[in-house]
């Protein structure tokens, strides 16, 4: 946090020259109320971060006669517009504004005690008013003037309904004593205000600060302020507690002098200043929490508060903080100035931004895991918002900074530096990730030895940090700088103090030179001695900057410029070219880049105060061009090439450079262009002009650089008026224009680039799915390899059969119309097209696998083919038919069919039978559990033989049968041993119920929930509900009871059923008493050490999925786990060791 006053003479004295005793700014409508000694008042508006621009002659201030001595105390009431003013007589005056003139008029005077009046504050609806006066009378009245009640302090009787806070002497108090200065109550704005939030501050002259979280509070937080106080406000979000009076004598400062500080409702001490005046006698915040007036030695002074922004800028992204009620720090919005968009908002839940930094072409962020004890994460993002990497660190990263190769975080005492592109090395810790102690020279800390080293205080804290590619500087409260030498992190030196606590450092683009800034608004530069030895070597230094003025909240370095910086001086930018300060720029934003002679900044506070903070804009961020840039252009513009040269010459920079050569390329200057982008490091533009030279028509060249620069139209008809139809053409085609192009090649009646125009039309309606406009354009180019890949996209088979009857017998695109017609299961007409190019082998192929057994046995009798012999697809033909035909027979032709299929070897076709087989037995509900494992087990069995054999991959290839009915479920594809997990576990979990093992049933039971899609839900709750019933789990009955009844799938009779039965159980026992000797048989995760749920096999809190013992239905959370080296399926080491075979295949182990 900065803060600095605005140099706005104008408003800090009053027309008539009377000193200001008082003032007070409306937090609604920012209008400010100031009293003088001479008894006027003046209104006057402000607007918030700048004064109001009106007409010449009339600044809209107004004067407020009434009062003929020194206005003691404003009050505003926001709710209604209105001010009341009470002088030292003890006249109170109230003011209101006609809504039609809008000029303030007396709207009330009262004098109900002829003293002093000492405070007055309204009500929070505006309809009451509580004064005070010296002799300690106080009075509450209403709006419209009527007394309500008065009283003096000392009477204790206060009316029913009323709650007020004042202050009195203490009647043994010692005349030594400091008298009580300020008593502020506040009614906080925002959401996140709690009840331990202090609302109430009490302050004495002589230091001493009360916070009180209401008016009972017995144990207030006590603070002893370093001066004597004389004024206090809280602000309108009742966040800060702004604090004026007189600074004490130090030995760092002996003279006396007003001070300010700002304090957190808990007393932490935020920003302290001392000010160039005696006195600090009233301040009074705005709305927005960002300005306060100040009322110094009789004078009123703005007093401008920079927040400080989490925010960062890279590849033309800003990326920024954005608060949230629940948590200040969790949104991170990412916004493309190039494309003025919102790229990406990123939400941390349970994590606080601590800090952002960015580099090149990513940005780093640094988070604190709220609910964790020193957790804090680093992410590295793209300018999408992808995380790039990812790492966590044990310091607290209060501090950020990066380079291309690596990121730096730092907090009071230690320095962790990660490589985060180096991910290939064995032991990640010792190289890429190392912590660093800011009071070592060697400072590596081994933290798997020393851990508490980490946590150890510093003796001289780190303040801020900074890097470029070659240098990391630390800079530390004392003022001292530290820098390492990158990327080896080489201890360097520590320099002689800089600035006192050094908030903010930057290095230029070569590392050469250092800026630094600390929170009193000081900067400076420093150059950095290249000397690397000796004891006495610090930083020498070059020259100042600012520090004679206070302000300055921002800098910034060039990054193509060593020579070139900015700072953010009060509501202004100056731009600094070696050293030499250029006219300043009026800004309030905050620098994100300075590049090619432009400076970007982004209107933060603005951002954060509108109504959708996440929204920014293209009015968000801004550029300032450097005067040198301005002047450079308006010469292109107004002056000779020549003039221009001579200035550029005198302002080299590669920006520059390359702005005259592009003028001079216009006017065809093509040796002056080729100078200037020789200068201007530009190998694009040279290129270009060495291709310029060997044209020799001035026409062409004319149309050639109307081209480069993008005015593609003049440069077509410049090629058209030098008869160069041939360049238009190659000019559309390069620029990717294929609809002018197009329309060139109808006019010219061009056959060719017609064409080819229709062909890269149909690529960019294809590149955009838009099949319809692609194939139209396909087909008037003829392209027929690009029409069939747009039919086959769009899954037009028709169309694809069309196209096959057009084509030529023999053409190449038979073959893949055919394969593709058969792949969806057309395999007459992908046998009948295959045919036209003699490939007979392919198209029984694709019949066999499509079971069209009679198409196959046609083309093995026409073409006499040895590899399919009619025998062989007649035997096939006759089992598939005769399984088709007794499926209702048990069955057993289909077993007859998997058997002959299992021998011959297509293992797929004997899987797809026993699949239907099972479809059978789970059809039939008398079928015992024990033989749908069986056929379910025989059945993966045989896809695994398949993938064994077959050199495709299974989930790549579809089978296709003459009924639906049989086709082999693709999920059974997939996952061929869920169906045998699932019967197995059920046969599992009755085991354990029969023996009597029930809370290992109820584990394997609620295992079966993952497998509802297979099992009958009713069935596998009813037995969690059993299991329970016997371990007295009743609020695991109760839940499993609850899902069955709720189930679509339940019979209603069942329901009911189920009902009646819940109503006499849980009238003996409530469905919340649990039997805590019997827990639930949920182990622990290996990760996070939470109980993995009954449910599911995955821990909900980290998310890691364990593998299930198919012996035990229990989620495996040992060390060592056994494997089938068949089905893969896994068994828990200690239950493998006493059996023989696989629990679920039975293969050996």
């Amino acid at each position: 946090m900065i803060a600095f006053l605005s140099e706005e003479a104008g408003n800090n004295k009053q027309s008539s020259g009377s000193p200001c005793t008082a003032l007070s700014w409306n937090k609604d409508n920012d209008l400010l109320v100031t009293g003088r000694g001479d008894g006027g008042a003046q209104v006057q508006p402000v607007a918030r971060g700048r004064k109001v621009a009106t007409q010449p002659g009339n600044d809209g201030r107004q004067d407020l006669l009434n009062h003929q001595v020194a206005v003691r105390c404003i009050a505003w009431n926001p709710k209604h517009n209105i001010v009341a003013t009470g002088d030292v007589d003890g006249i109170v005056t109230v003011w209101r504004q006609d809504e039609k003139t809008e000029i303030w008029e007396n709207f009330m005077a009262t004098r109900a005690v002829q003293k002093a009046v000492l405070g007055m504050e309204w009500t929070k609806d505006g309809e009451r008013i509580c004064i005070v006066y010296e002799n300690g009378s106080v009075m509450v009245g209403k709006i419209d003037g009527m007394k309500l009640w008065s009283l003096e302090v000392n009477d204790a009787r206060i009316p029913t309904g009323f709650v007020m806070l004042t202050a009195k002497p203490d009647e043994n108090s010692k005349p030594s004593e400091k008298p009580l200065i300020e008593l502020k109550w506040i009614s906080p704005t925002h959401a996140q205000h709690s009840s331990s939030t202090p609302i109430i501050a009490v302050l004495f002259e002589d230091g001493k600060c009360f916070l009180l979280r209401n008016e009972a509070d017995r144990a207030p937080i006590r603070l002893c302020l370093p001066m004597t106080v004389w004024c206090a406000d809280w602000s309108a979000d009742g966040r800060r507690l702004a604090v004026g009076g007189r600074g004490k004598k130090t030995s760092t400062s002996p003279e006396e002098s007003a001070q300010f500080s700002i304090y957190s409702p808990f007393g932490q001490l935020e920003y302290s200043i001392k000010l160039k005046y005696s006195r600090l006698t009233s301040l009074s915040w705005d709305s927005t929490g960002t300005r306060l007036a100040l009322l110094l030695d009789g004078m009123v002074n703005y007093l401008n508060i920079k927040l400080p922004v989490k925010h960062c800028f890279f590849e033309n992204t800003l990326v920024y903080t954005c608060p949230k009620e629940e948590n200040p720090d969790a949104l991170l919005v990412m916004y493309s100035t190039k494309n003025e968009r919102k790229t990406a908002v990123k939400h941390y839940p349970g994590q606080k931004v601590m800090s952002v930094a960015a580099a090149a072409d990513f940005c780093v962020v640094a988070a604190k895991v709220i609910q964790e004890i020193n957790q804090f994460n680093l992410f590295v993002l793209t300018d999408t918002g992808a995380t790039a990497n990812v790492t966590s660190t044990l310091i607290e990263p209060l501090f950020a900074a990066s380079n291309d190769t690596q990121v730096f975080v730092a907090s009071k005492e230690v320095l962790f530096v990660w490589n985060f592109k180096q991910t290939n090395s064995a032991n990640r810790w010792d190289t890429n990730e190392r912590y660093f102690h800011i009071d070592e020279a060697h400072g590596f800390v081994d933290w798997k030895v020393k851990r508490q080293r980490l946590y150890e205080a510093s003796v001289d804290p780190i303040s801020t940090i900074a890097c470029s590619n070659s240098a990391l500087v630390v800079g530390r409260e004392s003022g001292n700088v530290v820098k390492y030498a990158l990327p080896q992190m080489m201890w360097e030196r520590e320099s002689a103090a800089i600035l006192p606590a050094p908030t903010k450092l930057g290095l230029n683009s070569n590392s050469s030179r250092l800026l630094c800034m600390n929170g009193e608004g000081q900067c400076c530069m420093y150059l950095l001695s290249e000397s690397r030895m000796g004891k006495d070597d610090v930083l020498v230094k070059d020259v100042k900057i600012g520090v004679e003025k206070e302000g300055v909240w921002d800098f910034i370095w060039a990054h193509d410029d060593p020579d070139l910086f900015a700072v953010a001086h009060r509501h202004r930018a100056i731009i600094f070219r070696n050293r030499e300060p250029e006219d300043p720029i009026v800004s309030d934003g905050y620098f994100c880049q300075f590049k090619n002679l432009e400076l970007r900044i982004a209107h933060l506070d603005d951002l954060h105060r509108s109504a959708a903070p996440t929204d920014p804009t293209a009015q968000s961020t801004k550029l300032l061009r450097v005067k040198s840039l301005r002047q450079a252009l308006h010469l292109l513009e107004a002056a000779t090439l020549a003039e221009a040269q001579s200035f550029v010459s005198t302002h080299s920079h590669p920006v520059l450079w390359n702005l005259l050569a592009d003028k001079a390329l216009r006017k065809l200057e093509i040796d002056v262009a080729e100078t200037c982008y020789v200068h201007g490091q530009n190998y694009r533009g040279l290129h270009f002009v060495q291709k310029l030279k060997k044209t020799k028509s001035d026409k062409v060249r004319q149309a050639e650089v109307s081209a480069h620069f993008g005015d593609l139209y003049r440069a077509e008809q410049e090629f058209m008026d030098a008869n160069r139809t041939d360049l238009a053409y190659d000019m559309r085609r390069i620029s990717g224009d294929w609809f002018r192009l197009n329309e060139m090649a109808l006019e010219d009646q061009n056959d060719a680039m017609l064409k080819e125009s229709y062909e890269g039309l149909g690529k960019y309606y294809f590149d955009r799915q838009l099949w319809d406009d692609a194939v139209k354009n396909f087909e008037n180019a003829r392209d027929y390899a690009s029409l069939y890949k747009t039919r086959m996209m769009n899954g037009d088979t028709e169309k694809l059969q069309e196209l096959a009857e057009n084509l030529p017998a023999g053409h190449h695109l038979l073959v893949d119309i055919g394969s593709f017609l058969g792949r969806c299961g057309n395999s007459k007409v992908a046998a009948k097209i295959l045919r036209k190019v003699e490939r007979p082998d392919l198209a029984i192929k694709i019949c066999l696998d499509n079971f069209d057994f009679r198409t196959a046995m046609e083309i093995s009798r026409a073409y006499d083919l040895e590899d399919f012999p009619p025998a062989m697809i007649k035997a096939t033909t006759i089992q598939t038919i005769k399984a088709q035909s007794a499926s209702q027979d048990g069955g057993q032709a289909l077993w007859d069919a998997a058997n002959l299929y299992h021998n011959a070897g297509p293992f797929l076709e004997s899987a797809n039978c026993l699949f239907q087989v099972l479809v059978m037995e789970v059809a039939d509900k008398e079928t015992d559990v024990h033989r749908l494992r069986k056929i379910s087990v025989l059945a993966a069995s045989a896809v695994e033989e398949y993938n064994k054999t077959s050199s495709s991959s299974l989930l790549g290839k579809q089978v296709y049968h003459p009924d639906d009915s049989s086709t082999l479920d693709y999920i059974f594809l997939e996952a061929p041993w869920r169906s045998a997990e699932a019967y197995n576990l059920l046969i599992v979990a009755q085991v354990f119920y029969d023996q009597g093992e029930f809370s290992k049933a109820l584990r394997a039971a609620g295992t079966l929930c993952l497998y509802q899609d297979i099992l009958d839900p009713v069935q596998i709750f009813s037995l969690i509900a059993l299991a329970s019933v016997q371990l007295k789990r009743w609020d695991v009955v109760n839940e499993a009871i609850i899902r069955v009844v709720h189930m679509d799938s339940t019979d209603s009779k069942v329901a009911e059923d189920i009902e009646r039965f819940a109503d006499d159980l849980f009238t003996k026992h409530s469905p919340k008493d649990v039997d805590l000797d019997s827990p639930l048989p949920t182990p622990l995760c290996l990760n996070c050490k939470e109980r993995i749920s009954l449910w599911d096999i995955r821990c909900q809190g980290c998310g890691t999925k364990y593998p299930l013992c198919m012996a035990t239905g229990t989620p495996i959370t040992e060390k060592e786990v056994w494997q089938c080296q068949f089905c893969h399926h896994h068994s828990a080491a200690s239950v493998a060791l006493q059996r023989k075979t696989c629990a679920l295949c039975h293969s050996p182990g």
